[in-house]
C-alpha cells in the first residue's frame, strides 16, 4: 500500500505543476487578448490545480483517509476538465466554428 501512495503522490505533483503552469500561461494570454474563453479556461485549469493540492493536503494534514483525498481531488479534477471543456466549446460557437 504504502509504494502506490508514492506513485500517486508523484504523479499529483507533476499534475500539480502541470496544470499551474497551464493555468499561468492561459492568464498571461488571457490578459493580453481580454478572450473570456481564456478567462474561463483559466477557472477550469485552477479548479485541476486545486483539486489536487486540496486532495495531497487532506491527505497529508487533515484526518481523512487516503480513499477520501482521492475522491475530494477528482471531484475537483473532473468539475475543472468540465469548464475547461465549456470555454473551449463556447469560444468556438461565438466564433460561428461549426464542427
Amino acid at each position: 500500500m504504502q509504494g502506490s501512495v508514492v506513485v500517486v503522490t508523484a504523479a499529483k505533483m507533476i499534475v500539480l505543476g502541470c496544470t499551474g503552469i497551464l493555468a499561468y500561461l492561459a492568464y498571461r494570454a488571457y490578459c493580453r487578448t481580454g478572450s473570456p474563453s481564456l478567462r474561463t479556461l483559466v477557472v477550469g485549469l485552477a479548479f485541476v490545480a486545486f483539486g489536487s493540492l486540496l486532495g495531497g493536503a487532506l491527505y497529508q494534514f487533515g484526518p481523512f483517509g487516503f480513499d477520501v483525498s482521492v475522491g475530494v481531488e477528482s471531484a475537483f479534477t473532473a468539475f475543472g476538465f468540465v469548464i475547461v471543456i465549456y470555454s473551449l466549446y463556447v469560444g468556438n460557437a461565438s466564433d460561428g466554428f461549426t464542427p
